[in-house]
């Protein structure tokens, strides 16, 4: 994702697996914040929607 952009929460089948290359993501799952760093990575919130910016 660009800086500053947002990805809209949809919920999915499958599981989904994200790497942290540069910068910092923050997740909102299930009214909580979820803060990851460069060499992070998260993943397998199957048929959950997450909030991601």
């Amino acid at each position: 994702m660009k800086p500053g952009c947002a990805h809209e929460a949809k919920s999915h089948v499958g599981e989904e697996y994200i790497f942290i290359k540069s910068g910092e993501l923050t997740v909102e799952l299930q009214d909580e914040k979820h803060v990851r760093a460069p060499g992070e990575a998260l993943g397998g919130y199957q048929g959950n929607a997450a909030q991601l910016s």
